[in-house]
């Protein structure tokens, strides 16, 4: 008996942190042309948000299959940032022209900026389960 009650606990806290695991689902619309790719950058907190460095997870999908999207699996409960790069060139670089974005982008919450990169507020998410978001591309 002991022995099954200790396999049982075992098992248990084996799996106890695939009980509290979440998903987010990103869904992209928007994309204006299908050529070079989409790049989807995951972030799990305010530190560094804006650092592809910090990301908790980079994906890249071709453009013409962006409708899509991509899920993040087995992730923390917690709050979360997506940002969105249409790459079209490929470069892994955000094409910019005095400072205006001359490829598509997007922001969770569908945050558009004016005059300045979003404060973390602006564009968090929390995620306690598997949640699914839509983000915009926005092109200038």
């Amino acid at each position: 008996m002991r022995k099954r009650l200790l396999t049982l606990m075992v098992v248990f806290l084996t799996a106890l942190p695939y009980l509290h695991s979440a998903s987010i689902h990103v869904t992209i619309t928007n994309v204006k042309e299908p050529k070079g790719e989409v790049i989807i950058y995951l972030f799990k907190g305010s530190e560094g948000f804006m650092d592809p460095d910090s990301a908790r997870g980079i994906v890249k999908i071709e453009a013409s299959d962006y409708e899509k999207g991509h899920t993040f699996s087995d992730l923390e409960t917690g709050e979360y940032v997506v940002i969105l790069h249409h790459d079209r060139d490929r470069n892994g670089k955000m094409k910019s022209i005095l400072g205006v974005p001359r490829e598509g982008f997007g922001f969770s919450r569908n945050y558009r900026p004016k005059t300045r990169a979003p404060k973390f507020n602006e564009v968090k998410f929390a995620v306690e389960g598997d949640t699914t978001i839509e983000i915009k591309m926005i092109y200038f």
